[in-house]
């Protein structure tokens, strides 16, 4: 059996008078892939917002196996280990291998690093083109590449495919 290396019960948010979510639970395992689908509008991307620590929850607790925890104590611990990728990624100025430099620290290791996230994400003929030139689905592997130098525990893409 697999421990979950995030889990997350009774997530509530409401906007207003709406509520979004109610008592939702999710474990995020190592190694794993979790698809999380349903109507516009139906809170998806707030979860995944609340998921990465980026939003806070009305309610809910995040078990990093230790035991719950409260959101407020939390939050910090899953910005730095959990990595949200929005719809339209964003894009710096400057190619493609500048892009994926931005990810990280300065170090003898950076351009091994580059490349390796080039090969990694398809990328190695573009490595020389504006980011800002790439086609959607260009951006998409150009951004899943920067993230995946982050070594993040777990990955959140928000419409992956569209």
């Amino acid at each position: 059996m697999t421990h979950a290396q995030f889990r997350f019960a009774a997530i509530g948010k409401s906007f207003g008078q709406r509520r979004v979510l109610e008592d939702v639970g999710i474990e995020l395992n190592a190694g794993h892939c979790v698809l999380l689908s349903g109507r516009n509008g139906s809170g998806k991307s707030t979860l995944l917002r609340i998921l990465a620590g980026m939003q806070k929850p009305d309610r809910g607790e995040v078990d990093f196996g230790g035991g719950p925890l409260p959101w407020r104590r939390c939050s910090r611990y899953l910005q730095q280990h959990i990595l949200y990728l929005h719809q339209q990624p964003y894009m710096f100025d400057g190619d493609v291998r500048y892009n994926l430099g931005y990810a990280l620290r300065r170090g003898k290791d950076k351009k091994s690093l580059v490349a390796a996230a080039l090969h990694w994400g398809g990328l190695e003929g573009m490595a020389h083109s504006p980011a800002r030139s790439l086609s959607g689905g260009e951006r998409q592997r150009l951004a899943l590449a920067r993230a995946w130098l982050r070594r993040p525990a777990a990955m959140l893409l928000d419409e992956p495919t569209a």
